[in-house]
């Protein structure tokens, strides 16, 4: 039902694209009210039921079919810029025999690329509203490429880091991240702590790898729902003396996802020289 009413909002909008999820279900419910209201009349006509009730009914029927005739129009338009195709393209029809097979064809592809001339992947859009309004953030978009990224706005928004139990050694602030789940592409940058100038964090010490460990917190799409911020990441890198989690050597290159319980334990890298805990700042 949502979809429908996001498309009669939209009303005589051509401009833009429409998913599959959102030209389908609008016509699923728009011919299931036009199949009600048929067969109503049906109904009524084979129970002489009084004309004039009939004719309101088919009036009404009518009127809605002239009233969503626009937003019907649009959403196939929109449908059609989806999948990279001007809206000329419903033309097709007049082609004899195999013309509408064509056209429903073509409005069953699935959305084409990231961003078209028409506009951003519908899909990839849906995911950045729910993004940006479950965690309150802001999206910008990174010129020139147009990449969309995600920047946190919101101070409020949990946020953790790593606290070394050495003083010596610096607080890491943990980056987001955002992984997107249509195209697999990850927007924003993780961050690597070694024992290289070149990592993102560099530490001087002789039990570290030169690229030791890989941190996140993902606040993007994993599988279906939204990966909370309280879900943080970190993979050993291949590194000599490897990762602990509480005395738990972590596998090389796999990507563990810790609890909430696991940010109270020991993050261990390669020896007890080099000890941090995640914590909320």
């Amino acid at each position: 039902m949502n979809w429908y009413i996001t498309v009669l909002k939209k009303y005589a909008t051509f401009e833009g694209r429409a998913s599959r999820s959102e030209f389908w279900y609008f016509n699923l419910i728009h011919i299931l009210i036009i199949s009600i209201g048929s067969g109503l009349i049906i109904f009524l006509v084979n129970q002489n039921i009084d004309d004039t009730l009939i004719g309101i009914i088919y009036f009404i029927l009518i009127g809605y079919s002239l009233v969503t005739f626009l937003p019907q129009l649009g959403v196939l338009v929109r449908r059609l810029h989806d999948t990279g195709r001007s809206g000329w393209w419903y033309f097709v029809v007049l082609i004899p025999l195999i013309g509408v097979v064509i056209l429903l064809i073509l409005l069953c592809l699935d959305s084409k690329e990231e961003k078209n001339k028409y506009g951003k992947n519908p899909k990839i859009r849906l995911i950045e509203e729910e993004v940006k309004d479950t965690f309150n953030l802001d999206i910008e978009e990174n010129t020139p490429d147009s990449t969309e990224i995600i920047t946190l706005k919101n101070k409020n928004c949990s946020l953790y880091s790593l606290v070394p139990e050495d003083k010596n050694l610096p607080i890491i602030n943990i980056p987001h991240i955002v992984t997107d789940i249509i195209t697999g592409e990850v927007r924003g940058k993780s961050l690597v702590i070694g024992r290289k100038e070149t990592s993102d964090i560099f530490i001087e010490n002789n039990y570290l790898s030169s690229r030791h460990l890989e941190v996140w917190l993902d606040v993007g799409m994993d599988g279906p729902e939204l990966t909370r911020p309280d879900r943080v990441f970190i993979k050993d890198l291949g590194s000599t003396n490897g990762t602990y989690l509480d005395g738990e050597k972590l596998i090389a290159m796999e990507k563990q996802n810790l609890s909430p319980l696991d940010l109270e334990k020991r993050i261990i890298l390669g020896s007890e020289e080099v000890v941090y805990r995640i914590k909320e700042p």
